[in-house]
């Protein structure tokens, strides 16, 4: 079973380090439209990490 209230307090803690890391604050979209290429690469990236890191917990849960 799978404890939504954690996966919501780790997929926040994801977003800020992530935000952190990148230098770009805790907002991950802007209005800039030179970067939005690399801003929706950047929103694909972390979809994708957070994807895996919840397949893991629930595998790593059975």
């Amino acid at each position: 079973m799978v404890d939504y209230k954690t996966v919501f307090i780790f997929l926040l803690l994801m977003f800020l380090d992530n935000g952190l890391a990148e230098g770009m604050g805790l907002i991950l979209v802007t209005l800039d439209v030179k970067n939005l290429g690399m801003m929706t690469l950047k929103r694909e990236e972390m979809q994708r990490r957070i994807l895996l890191s919840l397949y893991l917990m629930n595998f790593s849960s059975r």
